[in-house]
């Protein structure tokens, strides 16, 4: 009983403990790769769109400006957030690399916010054709790079937890036999004291029918039917007594 009391209560605990690391990796990994994403959208969308779009009279200048502002916003807000996160060696370097890349980045946004604000479509011409890519690319593409760390490292957590989990189950499955090698080897224990104490007391009786009150027991059980022997061999010296 208490074999399989563990076991119900181990098979109880590695699903609680399964359910809430997949619950964890499943919302940390999501918060991570909105952020990233987030970044990546903020210089590869917003900044990129919004000059094409200016430049092609499908957005206002106002308009344009607004976007790039809270492009920037959102990028420090999100790449604060993603310099606290633990990294592997391969992210942390991956990470510096974005980091030395954002400078120019930056400074294109810059660039661009002052166009948006003088409203130079000239400008805005010569800093699409020249500066804007060599500026962005670097940065999108080493994201895009950090995003898929992050979904291997997050792959990586989940055959972790699934080793763990086929270790939990290969435990309750050897308590499982042995719980069957305990069951089995006491239930012929007891089988074997009452079927043998039952066979004893039936040949005293059969003996004592013959008055013969010298033989002893062929097996002496133990337990309550070993006191029963005791009872009735005492019961049996009274009765030669008499």
């Amino acid at each position: 009983m208490f074999t399989g009391a563990a076991l119900l209560a181990l098979d109880e605990l590695e699903r609680q403990r399964s359910l809430q690391a997949l619950e964890q990796l499943k919302d940390e990994s999501l918060a991570v790769m909105r952020r990233i994403k987030a970044v990546s959208d903020s210089y590869g969308m917003d900044i990129v769109d919004t000059t094409f779009r200016i430049r092609n009279g499908l957005m206002a200048w106002e308009e344009g400006l607004q976007v790039v502002d809270n492009a920037r916003l959102r990028t420090r807000e999100h790449w604060k957030a993603l310099e606290t996160l633990p990294k592997t060696a391969e992210q942390r370097e991956l990470f510096e690399q974005i980091a030395r890349a954002r400078v120019r980045a930056d400074t294109a946004a810059q660039t661009l916010r002052a166009i948006l604000e003088a409203q130079d479509i000239v400008a805005l011409a010569r800093f699409a054709d020249t500066e804007l890519y060599p500026a962005i690319d670097p940065v999108t593409a080493r994201i895009k790079r950090l995003g898929d760390l992050e979904m291997i490292e997050a792959e990586q957590l989940v055959r972790a937890q699934e080793q763990s989990a086929s270790r939990a189950a290969w435990i309750r499955t050897l308590l499982s036999l042995f719980t069957l090698v305990v069951v089995g080897l006491v239930g012929q224990k007891l089988v074997r004291n009452i079927y043998k104490g039952v066979e004893s007391l039936t040949a005293l009786a059969q003996q004592m029918r013959r008055h013969d009150y010298q033989a002893a027991p062929r097996f002496e059980p133990s337990g309550e039917l070993g006191e029963v022997m005791e009872v009735f061999l005492r019961m049996r010296d009274d009765v030669r007594k008499f």
